[in-house]
């Protein structure tokens, strides 16, 4: 049995289409067969992440076919009517654009994997090109690391040919190439309003008859309208329609360019506000006032220097002259003030407000000092985790654009180097006889000058292109340093942000300390009064109880002649003593009882409330290291 004509190797391999990229769907095996099995395990793997189920398939052919006068279009829904679009039984059209949608960035294609599979084993696709493709599919996060690369399988040489299969209109000698580009998009519907957006294609171009293939990936419509709008008015387009391999070789670079152009046109926007999202933490870091650092008064060495000090206020609260507000810290001083009270209370020594009422200076000064203190806290407060944290997103952002742009300028240069080596090279070449391939000589020296002509065009627009993403990448750059050395104050600013915090609650510690030096040394100078007093009184106490008694009339002294001995005890005076003494007594105690058992009573409930207060301080201490608000004290209510 004779080897098949070329097309009904290819029937046979579109009945076989679920199996591409098997070697029964290649007709020119390009690749190895471990190469090829690879392709069709990663389909397998991929097949629900990449395809959309069959009642949401939709492919938007944009087709240029013989003897119209422009494009027209056509929308596939299902494998028959894809076959059915295909296999019609004439040449391909001139040019043909087919459209592979999706929802988003990170959905699944609007096809099927039948009719995928089918239209790439129609179109003989170089299976390359599904390196592409495995960047979109349903994803949870993007994949590929802002991948970008490029593929070429040109079939120009006579021996490397694909096979000849007219009835289609395909001489076999093909520009085939396939590119995966990124770029960013703006999604004003997100929180930050960009996306990173990746489209693929493949392209193949035939140099004989000019017939030319784009199949276009992408998560969205913006390419497709884009191609649409352009190609309605593209100045080769009437040269193309009257069949002219050279116009439509033009079209087909100019298309190419514009899929280059997308990859580079909304950096610098991009740019700009990324720049304008981290400029005011930079400049807040780099301005801050940190040689503003809180005041700490110099321990005293003794307690009764505290009371020297504190002597150093007239009548009226105020300091006195000579003594700077630095030095007495009014405000500072009314927050240890209230911390004492709230951490005595706390610890059950109801007595001891008593002694601090007499520290009731704490609570007077000037608001201008107030201030002043409070000044001090708010450097502090300029810094914050929340900063830091955008910091470190926006730098994830520069180096995920940067490395984006420079892998593109990579594919960039990779086409650029590919369309130079054909623009030198010979489109038709010669076999190994001599003979011309199907066309006469000066046809093939025009056609080529044509095209030779047409790339020198395209270069330089795709250099300027090229050069223009390497400025951004240059950008960003400098941005990403920029953004480092921010960071790096920032982080420093933050670290004395922490020193200075313990220092402030060390030196209201140390003042609390101070404070309590002096109650206790008050209260030892009122413990020593209070024994004078009472040795006085143990020593005054009987003789004027004696006194009092003897005085009181119940005894009777020798003074008149009626009574015998040297006294006499009236009972009647004695009775009327008891009976008023005693509950008298009685009384004063119950009523002292009464009064210490309600002032118990509400010391407790002061202490509920300050253990609510404390666990709410706390919660909100807590949220403030978290949220980085900076922690202050609150004194009770």
């Amino acid at each position: 049995m004779g080897e098949l004509d070329p097309s009904d190797r290819l029937n046979q391999a579109c009945r076989d289409a679920s199996k591409y990229p098997s070697p029964s769907t290649i007709l020119k095996k390009t690749h190895s067969k471990h190469v090829l099995q690879r392709y069709c395990d990663y389909l397998e793997d991929n097949d629900a992440v990449l395809f959309e189920d069959k009642s949401r398939a939709q492919l938007l052919f944009w087709e240029l076919w013989p003897g119209e006068q422009g494009f027209w279009s056509m929308i596939i829904k299902d494998l028959p009517a894809l076959s059915k679009h295909l296999a019609r039984g004439q040449k391909d059209p001139r040019c043909r654009h087919v459209f592979l949608e999706s929802d988003h960035s990170r959905a699944p294609l609007n096809c099927t994997k039948a009719m995928l599979l089918f239209l790439l084993t129609y179109h003989q696709v170089d299976p390359s090109f599904l390196d592409h493709l495995f960047s979109f599919g349903d994803q949870d996060e993007p994949v590929d690391m802002c991948l970008s690369q490029f593929h070429y399988d040109d079939t120009l040489i006579i021996n490397a040919r694909q096979p000849l299969v007219a009835p289609l209109g395909r001489s076999g000698r093909e520009i085939r190439q396939s590119f995966l580009l990124r770029a960013v998009e703006r999604a004003p519907e997100a929180k930050w309003p960009w996306s990173m957006r990746q489209l693929a294609a493949y392209h193949s171009f035939d140099v004989m008859n000019g017939r030319t293939l784009w199949i276009t990936v992408k998560g969205n419509d913006m390419m497709q309208k884009r191609i649409v709008e352009d190609t309605a008015d593209m100045p080769a387009l009437k040269a193309a329609i009257g069949a002219d391999v050279v116009a439509l070789f033009e079209m087909t670079l100019y298309t190419l360019l514009t899929y280059c152009g997308w990859c580079e046109e909304s950096w610098r926007w991009f740019i700009r506000d990324i720049e304008e999202h981290i400029r005011p933490i930079l400049v807040k870091a780099k301005t801050a006032p940190v040689e503003r650092e809180p005041h700490f008064q110099k321990p005293p060495r003794r307690a009764d220097t505290m009371l020297s000090a504190y002597s150093r206020h007239n009548a009226t609260g105020f300091p006195s002259p000579g003594v700077t507000p630095a030095s007495t810290g009014m405000s500072e001083k009314r927050e240890i003030y209230d911390y004492v009270r709230n951490r005595t209370s706390r610890r059950r020594f109801p007595h001891i407000s008593n002694l601090l009422r007499m520290g009731s200076w704490f609570s007077r000064g000037s608001s201008k000092m107030a201030e002043e203190g409070k000044a001090k806290t708010l450097v502090l407060e300029m810094f914050n985790y929340k900063d830091l944290q955008a910091l470190n997103i926006a730098g994830q952002r520069i180096e995920e654009a940067r490395l984006t742009v420079q892998l593109n300028v990579i594919t960039l240069q990779a086409i650029e180097e590919r369309y130079s080596h054909l623009a030198d090279s010979d489109w038709d070449g010669v076999d190994s006889n001599g003979n011309d391939p199907g066309r006469a000589k000066q046809d093939t020296y025009d056609r080529h000058k044509g095209f030779s002509k047409a790339t020198n065009q395209f270069l330089p627009k795709l250099r300027a292109i090229t050069r223009s993403l390497e400025i951004r990448e240059a950008q960003l750059a400098s941005l990403r340093k920029r953004l480092e050395e921010g960071k790096t104050l920032f982080e420093s600013l933050l670290q004395l942000r922490n020193l200075q915090v313990g220092r402030i609650y060390a030196e209201h510690e140390r003042q609390s300390a101070m404070v309590m030096q002096n109650i206790a040394y008050r209260t030892e100078q009122e413990t020593f009064s209070m024994r004078v007093i009472t040795v006085v009184t143990l020593v005054f106490l009987p003789p004027t109880f004696l006194t009092s008694f003897f005085q009181s009339g119940i005894l009777e002294w020798k003074e008149s002649q009626n009574i015998d001995g040297p006294w006499n005890l009236r009972d009647d005076a004695l009775k009327l003593f008891v009976y008023i003494c005693i509950p008298l007594t009685a009384t004063t105690f119950a009523i002292w009882l009464l009064a210490s058992k309600l002032r118990d009573r509400r010391v407790g409930c002061m202490l509920l409330q300050d253990d609510l207060a404390d666990s709410d301080m706390g919660a909100g201490r807590k949220e403030g290291y978290d949220g980085a608000e900076l922690p202050v004290w609150h004194s009770p209510s």
